[in-house]
């Protein structure tokens, strides 16, 4: 039985999850906000046009810094509330949500972090799955091979276990990251 519990459990904050996400597109899409999600959220909606998927925590959402406001209003729409923790940005879902119940923003074009070999792509390196924008395939696995954590590494071994992604990914991925590929 405790097995059961757990799986409605995972099913539970998987549905959360897409929830969120679902009204954080309607959102920024009927607000015009040029934004792509990035993350494990977009790993799992890749993944998905193969009939696979992963589960993940949060939803990750790449904006333009200038777009920030814009996407504040947007987004209030849906009951969502800005959150600045020095230079991190992210949309509770709610009065009494907590850090992982929000939608995180990294910057466009930036570092997002002071040791990463590479700044985060532009909002323009999307495609469309369904009505959401998310983050090209290119520009996800620069992402993920930028950061390079266990999870991340782990979300790459996933696109290509599941043939979303090549070997050819590295003719144009930048030096830095053509050995973190490999």
């Amino acid at each position: 039985m405790v097995y059961l519990e757990v799986m409605k459990e995972l099913d539970r904050a998987a549905e959360r999850i897409h929830q969120r996400l679902n009204r954080t597109v309607i959102a920024l899409n009927t607000g015009e906000v040029p934004y792509a999600v990035i993350g494990g959220i977009a790993v799992d909606l890749w993944l998905k046009t193969v009939g696979a998927g992963i589960l993940t925590r949060d939803v990750d959402i790449l904006l333009r810094r200038d777009d920030t406001e814009i996407a504040a209003q947007a987004l209030k729409g849906e009951g969502f509330i800005r959150k600045d923790l020095g230079n991190r940005t992210m949309f509770l879902d709610g009065p009494n949500a907590r850090a992982r119940d929000a939608v995180h923003v990294v910057f466009a074009g930036e570092l997002h972090m002071p040791d990463y070999l590479e700044p985060t792509p532009d909002v323009s390196e999307v495609e469309e799955i369904g009505e959401t924008r998310v983050i090209s395939l290119p520009a996800l696995t620069r992402m993920k091979l930028t950061a390079f954590r266990s999870k991340d590494r782990g979300h790459l071994i996933e696109l290509l276990r599941a043939g979303i992604i090549d070997g050819s990914m590295t003719n144009n991925l930048p030096e830095s990251l053509k050995v973190r590929f490999k």
